[in-house]
């Protein structure tokens, strides 16, 4: 006969197995989900201005008269359930006054 603590040993390696494929499965099912047009959604987005300086220094505006630099907008999709998207437009060729 089984002691107390090999039944409970034998019941806790099932749950934490029932367990273990219950997550494997949600996450396999979830890369099927196409997330529909009526979703609620909350978009998170950013403007960053890049440009190029000496050395790599940080520039808070001095001697940047003229200069090139690139504009990009960065979002991020974070849908109430499922996965985030990001994505980024890059739109260069900007000059400073």
């Amino acid at each position: 006969m089984h002691s107390f603590a090999n039944r409970a040993t034998a019941l806790l390696t099932l749950a934490v197995t029932i367990l273990a494929i219950t997550c494997a499965a949600a996450s396999i099912f979830d890369n099927f989900n196409s997330p529909s047009p009526i979703a609620n959604i909350k978009v998170f987005a950013f403007v960053a201005a890049e440009y190029e300086t000496k050395n790599h220094v940080l520039n808070h505006g001095s001697n940047l008269r003229g200069k090139e630099f690139n504009l990009t907008l960065h979002w991020h999709v974070m849908p109430k359930t499922g996965k985030v998207f990001a994505d980024k437009i890059v739109l260069s060729g900007h000059r400073l006054p």
